[in-house]
């Protein structure tokens, strides 16, 4: 949920940085990207288990035109010319995108929702358990890392 609401608020800081009377290529292109990921999560958000034929191909192009942007901007950070431009080497580190590739054409072809289908929020389980069992003394680590989580969802639902 945070990487949600971050993302959201890129994409609106974005669009406000990149439409300014002195903004380059890349900062429109820096949009285009944080842009297109926002609006796949919007599609995905509005969209039912299986999405109808136009949310898929939305969905796919919108992914497509994310991963094209998201290269250019590399590209566009590993100029020796233009590396000590603000903000060029950050997108010199590539994401594992290849699984998101295939997501664009899945989705096309059989239109579930990969929020139906996918385990979006295991990345936020793990590293939560991981904060847990770091906390817990070894000999102990599989029954309190687990008594800690049940806590933890005691006070979530709690509250």
């Amino acid at each position: 949920m945070a990487s949600r609401a971050l993302t959201l608020w890129l994409a609106s800081k974005a669009a406000v940085f990149s439409s300014r009377a002195g903004a380059t290529v890349a900062d429109k292109m820096m949009y285009v990207c944080i842009g297109s990921y926002a609006s796949m999560m919007r599609v995905m958000d509005s969209s039912e288990r299986i999405m109808t034929e136009e949310q898929a191909q939305e969905f796919h192009q919108l992914t497509l035109r994310h991963l094209r942007s998201y290269v250019w901007l590399h590209k566009d950070g590993m100029n020796p010319s233009r590396r000590d431009t603000p903000g060029k080497k950050c997108f010199q580190l590539i994401p594992k995108q290849h699984h998101l590739w295939h997501h664009a054409f899945d989705i096309l072809r059989t239109r579930v929702n990969p929020k139906a289908s996918q385990l979006l929020s295991a990345e936020s389980f793990i590293g939560v358990m991981g904060r847990i069992g770091r906390a817990c003394h070894r000999s102990t680590v599989s029954s309190r890392a687990l008594e800690r989580y049940l806590l933890k969802l005691h006070v979530v639902i709690r509250s």
